[in-house]
């Protein structure tokens, strides 16, 4: 007999979620949004209203201006204004959107911080999924909001993306690194490798060399004892194919006991990431640690 369902789950559509998964479990989905500035005329997209291919070309274009927007509080309010019961509404880490926010300037509209809890995923895309997925199916079976944060917060503390870039004019454009390090990168060809998680974004490493950088990413996803493992790109073709590379090749040392996926990034990411982005989103056996160690080989 199932049991009467006492939580309805909400995210926003960085969390890369299909149009199968979101009416299965009937996930409320906020969109974010781009905008593309070509100095001509300005058009806004929601994120996923556009193909891969399309926006990957607008985005390597460096004349265009592409921009990025959370969901608007009246977005956040409709959707909410849909669910009679309890929602938790689960989104992008708060340091890497202001989707939270708009979030929070919803309930507070409303007035119903007593049956509605924004969680803060502390990631991303793929990893986020996971987390709206979990807690949709936890919600199923009856679970109170109480019991599925604390199941959130476990996964959580086993997760993370682990990233590096070969175009560094992103990430310095969108505020993650500072312009000495985009210009040591560009001259010295010195890449940083990137731990997304806890909503914040740590530079663990430098490495010389965009081969190399990509094979220590690989190196230290198998090394954190993985359950699950997402390997996403930014849209190239390159690297696109990079990431399918990487699938095979962990699927081969891994066998059947750790499922691994190939994905894009998503539109909204990749803005502030560029299109030459490779993560690895693992999700480990054991709570990981604080600093994420690279062994030498």
């Amino acid at each position: 007999m199932s049991l009467e369902r006492k939580v309805f789950v909400v995210t926003d559509s960085t969390a890369k979620l299909s149009k199968d998964l979101i009416r299965q479990h009937e996930v409320g989905v906020a969109p974010l949004s781009f905008t593309i500035d070509d100095g001509v005329s300005k058009k806004t997209y929601e994120d996923g209203s556009t193909s891969e291919d399309f926006f990957t070309a607008k985005l390597s274009d460096k004349k265009n201006n592409v921009t990025t927007a959370a969901p608007s509080v009246g977005k956040f309010r409709s959707i909410y204004e849909s669910y009679t019961g309890d929602i938790l509404s689960i989104h992008i880490g708060r340091n890497l959107s202001r989707t939270h926010e708009s979030a929070k300037s919803a309930v507070d509209m409303l007035k119903r911080e007593n049956n509605i809890k924004i969680y803060d995923s502390g990631t991303t895309t793929k990893l986020l999924g996971i987390q709206v997925i979990r807690a949709a199916q936890l919600a199923r079976e009856g679970k109170s909001v109480e019991d599925i944060c604390r199941e959130l917060d476990d996964l959580k503390r086993r997760s993370t993306i682990i990233a590096t870039f070969k175009d560094l004019y992103y990430l310095k454009k969108s505020g993650r690194i500072n312009d000495l390090t985009q210009i040591i990168g560009s001259i010295l060809k010195i890449y940083p490798i990137l731990d997304v998680r806890n909503s914040k974004v740590k530079d663990v490493k430098k490495e010389r060399g965009i081969e190399r950088a990509l094979n220590l990413t690989k190196d230290l996803a198998l090394s954190l004892e993985p359950t699950e493992i997402y390997v996403m790109h930014g849209g190239d073709d390159e690297y696109s194919k990079k990431a399918s590379e990487i699938t095979d090749e962990f699927k081969k040392k891994l066998g059947k006991k750790v499922p691994v996926e190939t994905s894009y990034i998503g539109t909204v990411i990749t803005t502030h990431t560029g299109p030459e982005t490779l993560g690895i989103g693992i999700v480990s056996k054991q709570p990981l640690p604080e600093k994420l160690i690279f062994s030498a080989k």
